[in-house]
């Protein structure tokens, strides 16, 4: 008698509260209390958030920073080469600094920037790499905007195109603009939030973040 041989092939989800994490590269919503550095909650990282001297606070998932400058870092699994990566946060800034950023998320290659969006005066800003740095309209002081980033490698010659919406309704929201440059890299391995300067009395916060190979992974 011939043996017949059967193939279980189990299909496993992934839950994670309420914020679909199936879907995503990574993801964390902060459920936190204290320092953030050492906190290992969330989808998809390959290690805990790192441990400044100085740190952000987590607090009924947020993190917040206020007068000082800071960054936190966290790494996953380096996308697939030339893979389009959407990523989402939510940010909300009070206090502002002409020039410079008060408020930053960064989507890094290792330790090498590869494309940012954050808060500088009263506006926010995106760049590829260290160029092509440009405006994405104002921001409200003390609102919580809900900041989305398309990241497209090679999208045209050699330049990467990362794309920015500010509070999107849906998908089908048109960006409310790009910017074009060669950031040297094909793909990503970490995100890392900061504030470089805050006025007295300045806080910086973050919440929500998420990281997507669409866009609807990234959108609440």
């Amino acid at each position: 008698m011939k043996k017949k041989r059967i193939i279980l092939i189990v299909t496993g989800i992934l839950l994670s509260g309420s914020t679909g994490y199936a879907k995503m590269i990574a993801a964390d919503d902060f459920p936190y209390s204290g320092p953030l550095g050492g906190n290992r909650a969330g989808f998809g990282w390959s290690w805990g958030w790192n441990e400044p001297p100085m740190q952000f606070i987590a607090n009924n998932g947020r993190v917040r920073a206020e007068n000082i400058s800071s960054s936190h870092r966290r790494n996953f699994p380096a996308t697939e080469k030339n893979q389009t990566v959407y990523f989402s946060f939510l940010c909300c800034v009070t206090g502002e600094k002409d020039g410079v950023y008060t408020a930053k998320f960064d989507l890094r290659s290792e330790a090498e920037l590869v494309a940012s969006i954050g808060v500088t005066g009263k506006t926010f800003m995106g760049a590829i790499g260290g160029s092509g740095q440009k405006p994405f309209g104002n921001y409200t002081q003390g609102k919580a905007h809900r900041i989305v980033g398309k990241l497209e490698f090679n999208a045209e010659k050699n330049a990467e195109r990362l794309s920015v919406w500010v509070d999107p309704a849906g998908e089908s929201d048109p960006a409310a603009g790009t910017v074009l440059a060669d950031s040297g890299f094909d793909s990503v391995s970490r995100a890392q939030i900061q504030t470089l300067v805050l006025n007295a009395g300045g806080t910086a916060e973050f919440g929500d973040l998420r990281i997507g190979t669409e866009m609807k992974d990234v959108l609440p």
